[in-house]
């Protein structure tokens, strides 16, 4: 997932986007949040759990909230919950417990303003 129109998928084609680890460096990075929501249709939501941690190691992974928050001042989405942080996420091997992030979105309604109305024909 990249820039717009990277996801071979129509426009508003899903009610739901569920993922869980795809949020990692080298595999899906925050900027791509614009073209998840594209294939999103109005009013469907975008869930996903990631591991904790990555935005204190990557710009990218920093810069997240930040593109949420963008998203949501533009009119684009609305931050449902998140981020919330869990301690026992997975386990990575040989190590301890990795601690990891749950986010939901919900892809605003769009609106689309009549400029006129056609005129009502009154019966006789």
């Amino acid at each position: 997932v990249n820039k717009l129109g990277s996801i071979p998928v129509n426009k508003d084609a899903y009610d739901v986007l569920l993922m869980s680890n795809g949020f990692a460096p080298g595999q899906i990075y925050p900027d791509s949040l614009p073209e998840m929501l594209r294939v999103l249709r109005p009013g469907g939501y975008m869930l996903w759990t990631m591991k904790d941690g990555y935005q204190t190691s990557s710009h990218s992974f920093a810069m997240m909230d930040q593109y949420i928050n963008d998203l949501a001042r533009q009119g684009s989405a609305t931050l449902i919950m998140g981020p919330l942080v869990f301690q026992k996420y997975m386990q990575e091997p040989g190590e301890k417990t990795v601690p990891g992030r749950f986010y939901m979105l919900r892809k605003n309604m769009e609106r689309n303003w009549a400029t006129g109305s056609p005129k009502l024909q009154r019966k006789k």
